[in-house]
């Protein structure tokens, strides 16, 4: 028949083993050769271009295996090549997807890992931590993607780094990288520069570490402002923890409510002690309540307290009366002079403005001084000395002209129209420019007028009667012509003399103004700050000062009082604080105090506040003694032969 060799090939079909003879691919075996080649059947393979055995499409599938391309013949995902296609559908290798549900490709579990990256999730097959889905697992382990976490050694998740930053939270060193400042760890670093975790600072503007607010408390130390957060009274740069945040007392800066730099408004009542940082002197005041005196003067700023009034352990003459200040040596600093009544000397004790003195020095003196002056008598630029008596038998007063050192000359006694010189006034007389000396002598009903040379002597003497027995002398020009005129208290009158002065070293005849006491020594200033001088009068009775104020014409309205302690006999006038209102300081003898008068600027005073003192004291004066520009007040006590400070606050 048509058979190409014996019972094969032709009408007996594909059926001719390797070796046959053949016509045709029809005529070989297909499960075996299924090739015809140079007229016999050889052996069948997978690159022979023919579709035979168990192929599914020429050369691929079935026995050649996952060969077949895309768009071939398969009859299942086994036929299809897998690193191109390996998902058989609907008879024919379509691509293979990392969505195809079939393990292909490089994948190492279906649709994840390999050629489709770090997919995995938990659970599934992989080769490494690239294979594993970074959000949920992120870590091959044992060949299998293991759940993610802040220790397993591999940056996953949203770390920013390994193992922190991220779901990680503030957990990176310094070093890590990060996105934002929450990545880093709080204690060590906890700021995000350039994407990378630096160390922390006080100045890095993040709060961090310890601190208890931004850059302040904590390891940054006591640096927190007002309002910032604190854990305790060293996290506050005023060293005030309150209810978990900075009060403004003790920062060194105005602000808060207070009235001035750390005191006033709330200060005056921090961690609720009453009254615990009240202003002192001299600091701006809203109210009282803001002033550690309890007076906020008219000007808005308060007035002084004083501390214990304190003996000066060098100042041991006896009886001392008299003290007068002024810098002696020229050092800057404040010295003071007392006249010692009972040992016929005075002493000048020099200041270390610091409130302690040097050794008092003396010098001699005639019988019983009891009033003192200092001021410039010849023009060299020093302050000079002059003595004044209480005692019937010396006519006169004593200079003493000041070496240039804070050391005093031998002195030179000038005579007067009589003897108990009470109170003595420098102040220019005539057309010169020399300081002349008036004073007045209570035993014969005169005041002198002594006419300085420029020299420290006093060659013209002009004597003039005030009235019957004249106690104090204060000079000042009451009409405004430029002149001094020469005011007295005359104490057997009752009554104040105005001699008005005349620019040549004479004066006036007296006109008197009635006082309510009988006036003792006086001052003089503007005290209701219209401009014309007042005079206040001491007296040796009563618990009162007379105040007389100046009309600016050379007259004077009547006299009202100033209440004080028992026997005011001898008030100083001082501008203990500035802004221009003229103060008094009123030792009371009977009383064993000296008052302090604040002014009021109006004429007023504040009720005066009583500084305690030894024995009997008999005057007062101020100065800053203690080298912090307030003034101090200097007492003398005549009974307890002491003199005190009082330092103010």
């Amino acid at each position: 028949g048509t058979e190409t060799d014996t019972d094969c090939g032709g009408v007996c079909g594909a059926t001719c083993a390797v070796g046959a003879v053949c016509s045709g691919n029809t005529d070989c075996l297909n499960s075996t050769s299924g090739v015809c080649t140079a007229g016999l059947c050889v052996a069948r393979s997978c690159a022979d271009g023919v579709k035979n055995g168990t192929e599914t499409d020429t050369d691929c599938g079935g026995v050649c295996g996952a060969t077949c391309a895309v768009g071939a013949v398969c009859s299942g995902n086994t036929d299809c090549l897998n690193s191109t296609s390996g998902v058989c559908t609907a008879g024919l290798c379509v691509a293979r997807s990392c969505a195809d549900g079939v393990k292909n490709g490089t994948e190492t579990d279906t649709d994840c890992g390999g050629v489709c990256g770090a997919t995995c999730a938990v659970g599934a097959v992989c080769s490494g931590n690239t294979d594993c889905l970074n959000s949920t697992s992120g870590v091959c382990t044992a060949g299998l993607c293991v759940a993610r976490s802040c220790a397993d050694g591999v940056k996953n998740g949203t770390e920013t780094a390994i193992d922190c930053g991220g779901v990680c939270g503030a957990t990176c060193a310094v070093g890590a990288a990060c996105t934002t400042n929450t990545d880093c760890l709080n204690s060590s670093s906890g700021v995000c520069t350039a994407s990378l975790c630096v160390a922390r600072t006080c100045a890095d503007s993040v709060k961090n570490g310890t601190e208890t607010d931004v850059d302040c408390g904590g390891v940054c130390g006591a640096n927190c402002a007002y309002t910032k957060v604190c854990g305790a009274n060293g996290d506050c740069a005023s060293g005030r923890c309150t209810s978990g945040a900075c009060n403004s007392c003790g920062d060194g800066i105005k602000n808060g409510t207070e009235t001035d730099v750390d005191c006033g408004g709330s200060c005056n009542a921090v961690m609720g002690v009453a009254g615990a940082l009240t202003c002192a002197g001299n600091k701006i005041c809203a109210a009282d309540a803001d002033c550690r005196s309890a007076i906020c003067g008219a000007n808005l700023r308060c007035k002084y307290s004083y501390g214990t009034c304190n003996s000066i352990s060098q100042a041991t003459g006896m009886s001392p009366s008299a003290v007068v200040t002024g810098d002696f040596n020229s050092d800057g600093k404040q010295d003071f002079a007392v006249a010692n009544r009972g040992n016929n000397n005075i002493g000048v004790l020099l200041g270390n403005a610091d409130g302690t003195f040097a050794a008092m020095v003396t010098y001699a003196t005639l019988t019983a001084p009891n009033d003192l002056a200092a001021g410039d008598l010849n023009n060299d630029g020093f302050t000079d000395l002059v003595v004044g008596y209480n005692d019937a038998g010396v006519s006169s007063v004593s200079v003493f002209l000041n070496n240039g050192n804070g050391t005093f000359a031998t002195k030179s006694d000038i005579t007067t129209a009589g003897a108990k010189t009470r109170q003595i006034a420098l102040a220019r007389m005539n057309a010169d420019t020399t300081l002349d000396i008036v004073v007045a002598c209570s035993d014969v009903n005169r005041v002198s007028v002594l006419l300085g040379d420029g020299a420290g002597a006093f060659p013209t003497r002009n004597d003039y009667n005030p009235g019957t027995t004249p106690t104090g002398c204060v000079v000042g020009d009451l009409n405004g012509d430029g002149n001094n005129d020469v005011v007295i208290g005359v104490n057997g009158d009752s009554a104040l003399s105005v001699l008005l002065g005349t620019g040549t070293g004479s004066l006036g005849a007296r006109v008197q103004y009635a006082t309510n006491g009988t006036p003792q020594r006086l001052v003089m200033a503007d005290f209701n700050g219209d401009g014309n001088q007042d005079v206040i009068a001491g007296s040796d009775s009563g618990s009162a000062l007379d105040i007389l104020l100046g009309v600016g014409n050379g007259t004077f309205g009547a006299a009202t009082t100033v209440t004080t302690g028992s026997s005011p006999r001898n008030p100083f006038v001082a501008a203990l604080l500035t802004g221009g209102e003229y103060d008094i300081l009123s030792p009371n003898v009977n009383a064993d105090t000296v008052s302090v008068l604040w002014s009021k600027n109006d004429g007023t005073f504040y009720t005066h506040v009583d500084l305690a003192t030894g024995p009997g004291p008999s005057f007062a004066a101020a100065a800053d003694f203690s080298g912090d520009g307030a003034k101090d007040v200097l007492v003398s006590d005549v009974v307890g032969s002491d003199v005190g400070l009082c330092i103010a606050q």
